[in-house]
């Protein structure tokens, strides 16, 4: 029974570019679920996914997998078969209208049949690995067992046993060289004539169990998968389909279909992090110091049980660390207490709130002062810790000498200025001070700064700042 064209309108289908450029947000969010920690590498697993997608032909993929019952006008299927009239072909019959109207109906799994499709061999990937004998005639489209193809295909030279590809061949792409050419080929030719092949043998017979065992590289597979004997003569995917309604359309389907690979190349991606990146920074010193990596955690000394020559294996105690930068801090604030000119209520308010573990309020009962007193008085505490001394000079008068020698205001030398006299300003008042013993920290807490950019303007000062004091 003929169907009514009339009723029906095309649906589009997405190209793959279309997908990634329309879904790019969507696609992000789908890669980001995934990451619990370390999120700067998401950015790049979404690239890795992206690039999978386009590669993998997902949409042509997600198409013959899962629309083959669908409906295409004449244009869509002659498009399918390469620009084949389908209007002169007979063995293919239109689902609805006249065969050589423009508007007829074909079914999409009928245009498969006609162009032998095969999804798993159209859609094979090649990855450079062996498989056996079985699989190469799979995929090559012949009977099971017949493994006198694969001796006619050895004997012209279009696929060789694994033996014949394993090493760098001396005389490959030299025509007229016997394989004693290759020490190699030799050898090979060798292993296969020990175990019952060669040409003189017959492979259905007594060798087909020996045939059956062999490996051979699908790399040598590319030109055979695809337009090989007649077969998987698909050469693109539709651009619309045909239906009675816009709704359901196939975005849900699409959806669910990219997340699947999508999944499966975000966990492929962290099975290769684990191998490259990982291996950088995971400990591998059984746990002894699970937050260090070996190199922070491990020590070599020399002159070890065996001699002087010799070297053995420290577990260094990392936390020993924190002590000396709990004295550098210690020995910067001390510096800044005595350098402020403190009131003794000053200094006793610093002491309570901001270095001990008191609130204000709390601090403010046991002294039996008004909070906002205590407000007050660490508020001219803090003015006075960032206008102290740095090695003997003030260091108002410092930042006031280094912008007029730059030519800059001390406002914009403190402000938030990328470019300009100010940034050189800014370096050398920081590389000053840095040079006075006030660590980065202490600097970074006294104006207001980040550390990374205190270290940045540090490492910035070309010319050593002339000495303090």
């Amino acid at each position: 029974m003929s169907l009514d064209v009339s009723t029906f309108v095309p649906v589009p289908i997405p190209t793959n570019q279309i997908f990634c450029t329309q879904w790019h947000a969507w696609v992000h969010g789908k890669v980001a679920r995934h990451f619990k920690r370390d999120k700067d590498r998401i950015l790049d697993t979404a690239q890795n996914v992206r690039v999978r997608l386009l590669t993998k032909d997902f949409i042509g993929r997600w198409f013959f997998k899962h629309l083959r019952d669908e409906l295409v006008d004449k244009t869509q299927a002659e498009l399918m078969l390469g620009g084949v009239p389908v209007t002169f072909v007979g063995s293919i019959q239109p689902t609805g209208g006249r065969r050589s109207s423009i508007d007829s109906l074909w079914r999409v799994e009928d245009l498969l049949n006609f162009a032998r499709f095969d999804y798993e061999r159209y859609y094979y990937s090649i990855q450079g690995h062996t498989i056996d004998s079985d699989k190469v005639l799979r995929l090559l489209g012949c009977v099971p067992g017949q493994y006198s193809s694969l001796q006619s295909m050895y004997r012209q030279g279009k696929l060789l046993p694994s033996e014949l590809t394993e090493h760098n061949c001396k005389r490959r792409g030299i025509i007229g060289l016997p394989p004693s050419a290759c020490p190699g080929c030799e050898h090979g030719v060798g292993l296969l004539r020990a175990r019952g092949l060669s040409l003189a043998h017959d492979w259905t017979g007594q060798s087909a169990t020996a045939a059956s065992k062999l490996r051979w590289n699908d790399s040598q597979l590319a030109p055979y998968l695809r337009d090989w004997r007649k077969a998987n003569t698909v050469f693109a995917t539709p651009q619309f389909i045909m239906r009675t309604s816009l709704k359901p359309g196939v975005i849900a389907g699409l959806l669910k279909y990219a997340e699947m690979v999508i999944d499966h190349e975000v966990y492929n991606d962290f099975k290769r992090m684990a191998r490259s990146d990982d291996l950088s920074c995971s400990v591998l010193n059984k746990s002894v110091s699970p937050e260090y990596s070996d190199s922070e955690s491990m020590a070599w000394e020399s002159g070890g049980k065996d001699g002087e020559e010799s070297k053995d294996r420290v577990m260094r105690d990392t936390r020993s660390l924190s002590k000396f930068t709990s004295f550098e801090d210690a020995h910067d604030l001390a510096r800044l207490l005595e350098s402020a000119d403190l009131t003794d209520e000053e200094l006793d308010a610093l002491q309570n709130v901001d270095l001990g573990e008191l609130t204000v309020r709390q601090y403010a009962d046991k002294v039996g002062k008004p909070v906002p007193r205590v407000h007050r008085v660490r508020t001219s505490a803090m003015r006075k810790l960032r206008g102290g001394e740095v090695g003997g000079l003030d260091a108002h008068d410092l930042a006031h000498d280094i912008a007029a020698r730059h030519g800059c205001s001390v406002s914009d030398m403190f402000g938030p200025g990328l470019i300009g006299p100010c940034v050189t300003a800014r370096a050398e008042f920081f590389a000053s001070m840095y040079d006075a013993g006030f660590s980065i920290q202490s600097i970074a807490a006294r104006f207001s700064f980040s550390e990374d950019r205190v270290t940045a303007a540090i490492s910035r000062a070309s010319v050593a700042p002339p000495p303090l004091g």
